[in-house]
């Protein structure tokens, strides 16, 4: 069971430092490990459920704010619906740790700290978390050689959108633009540069006119 629980962590930061790293695999690690932290402690609360309890809510919680976390930087749907259940796996198993008269254990103050973790990144933007993971080629402003570095700042343009930076979504609107074009430029014979440079410009007149609804790549 503690390897079990060791290595789901060991692949889950494997994975996430792959994200940062922008290394192939990152999701499936990610996933991976998030799926066997979520066995582990489903599997530890049905063997404890009599005898420790209040463990075996302590790793259920920290399982899924960890799962929070990643919906949060891999922008998936129903983030909100994973926040709910968490918040309330949490709350439960806090309000069991205070209920106790036995004196607080090192798992119950790591959780309180995790668990005001948990809460704060509810409060950030998606454009945040995606600036931290791509900050490089953001602040590099891409490589007129890698066509997903465009991607980035169109996907980077359009959170900021959504958090209400319109400048600043117009402004990365159109160094993507800028970028595309270089591109075009060196690569004349390639057809899908052609679409995404239209969807760009397709994003930048949304912005202006705040008519952004969706994502299209």
């Amino acid at each position: 069971m503690n390897k079990l629980h060791l290595n789901s962590w060991i692949i889950l930061s494997v994975g996430i430092l792959f994200k940062f790293l922008h290394w192939p695999a990152s999701s499936l690690l990610c996933i991976i490990g998030s799926v066997l932290m979520l066995i582990f402690s489903l599997l530890y609360l049905v063997r404890n459920r009599t005898t420790r309890i209040i463990k075996s809510f302590f790793y259920l919680t920290s399982t899924f704010i960890t799962i929070y976390l990643l919906f949060r930087i891999q922008y998936w749907g129903f983030a909100r619906i994973v926040f709910s259940i968490t918040f309330l796996v949490g709350m439960t198993t806090l309000i069991m740790s205070i209920s106790t008269k036995t004196r607080i254990q090192l798992n119950q103050v790591l959780l309180i700290f995790y668990f005001i973790f948990f809460l704060s990144i509810s409060f950030v933007h998606a454009d945040r978390f995606y600036y931290l993971f791509n900050r490089s080629i953001i602040e590099h402003q891409g490589n007129h050689q890698k066509l997903d570095n465009y991607r980035i700042l169109d996907k980077y343009s359009w959170f900021l959108y959504l958090a209400g930076n319109y400048e600043e979504a117009d402004s990365v609107n159109q160094q993507a633009t800028h970028f595309v074009k270089k591109y075009m430029e060196l690569n004349p014979n390639e057809p899908e540069i052609k679409v995404i440079f239209e969807n760009i410009l397709s994003h930048g007149k949304h912005i202006n006119d705040r008519t952004w609804t969706e994502l299209k790549n």
